[in-house]
């Protein structure tokens, strides 16, 4: 009888440690598929040559769009009240990646009335500002300079090399703010 209780201990013990082991190897490889699926998204910058079509450039846009969105629950998310576009309480999210760069920021944007109806959205990639999608245009960048200016139907606008710059200007301004940590 003393033996079999000895077996029966030794042999629930074997268990339980079996499962430990087990438990603490799929927490550790699901961490590890977590963080490749984000480290993949900050990875990939799309390359837009000039003769690169609209059609084209909406559709690699939608796509790393996506893939970034879909991996949202999986960051750090900061959420904050800001005064932006001369507008107080501006609802800012901004999501970081394992490594605590930017991956997307969303703020809140108010019609003519002054109520909030709309949102500006800015994609990073590896920490580098790569997109923006604003009510009525799209910005694609490159090296952290503005390539494409878009229209809402992703048809490339023709504007004057002063207005381009000057864009750009301005939206490097608005994230460099909108990622300030104390506003």
């Amino acid at each position: 009888m003393k033996n079999i209780f000895i077996y029966a201990l030794i042999s629930f013990s074997v268990v339980v440690s079996c499962n430990k082991t087990n438990k603490g190897k799929s927490t550790t490889e699901s961490d590890n598929q977590n963080k490749s699926k984000t480290n993949e998204l900050v990875d990939i910058f799309p390359k837009f040559s000039n003769t690169t079509s609209s059609n084209t450039i909406r559709k690699t846009s939608d796509s790393i769009v996506k893939k970034i969105n879909a991996t949202l629950s999986e960051l750090k998310k900061e959420e904050k009240k800001i005064t932006i576009y001369g507008t107080p309480n501006t609802p800012v999210t901004v999501w970081y990646s394992n490594s605590n760069v930017p991956v997307k920021i969303e703020h809140a944007v108010v019609n003519d009335s002054g109520v909030f109806n709309g949102k500006f959205e800015y994609y990073f990639i590896g920490g580098k500002l790569w997109y923006s999608n604003q009510i009525f245009a799209r910005y694609i960048f490159d090296k952290n300079n503005l390539k494409y200016w878009l229209d809402e139907n992703w048809k490339i606008n023709d504007i004057p090399e002063n207005n381009f710059k000057e864009r750009e200007k301005t939206i490097k301004k608005n994230t460099n703010k909108l990622l300030q940590k104390n506003n």
